[in-house]
């Protein structure tokens, strides 16, 4: 049952903001990763059924959303599940343990990672996702 249940939940924020988009494969991941120039994208890495990606849930994106300080139009939030179409994009960013964010920029098509977090450090995906909003 939690296997279903995150891929449920960003379902259902997704369908409410477009801030937050699960991805279905390469050509969606570049369309959204390409829009916004220069805006920060937040890459989320997951499995269904990994107990550290449930434990971690939406919980950094609500936590942002509920910050009044940073001008939300600057970024968007990527969740990639570990599915067959998607592993091409695991294997560009060298990821190889969930969850997995990646905090990168676009500009002129070329992409810069920012910051890396491995793990389900809810407050330290926060403060270093503070610090690029600040950057």
């Amino acid at each position: 049952m939690k296997k279903h249940k995150i891929k449920k939940d960003n379902q259902e924020i997704a369908k409410k903001d477009h801030k937050m988009v699960e991805i279905h494969g390469r050509d969606e991941f570049e369309k959204e990763l390409n829009s916004d120039e220069g805006h920060l994208k937040v890459l989320k890495f997951y499995r269904d059924g990994c107990p550290h990606c449930a434990n971690l849930g939406n919980k950094v994106y609500e936590e942002f959303c509920k910050d009044k300080s940073h001008d939300h139009d600057d970024i968007k939030f990527l969740n990639i599940g570990v599915k067959e179409e998607n592993m091409s994009l695991f294997s560009r960013f060298s990821v190889e343990g969930v969850p997995t964010t990646i905090m990168v920029r676009v500009k002129s098509l070329e992409v810069k990672i920012i910051e890396i977090v491995i793990g389900a450090d809810k407050d330290g995906i926060l403060r270093k996702l503070d610090s690029c909003l600040k950057k």
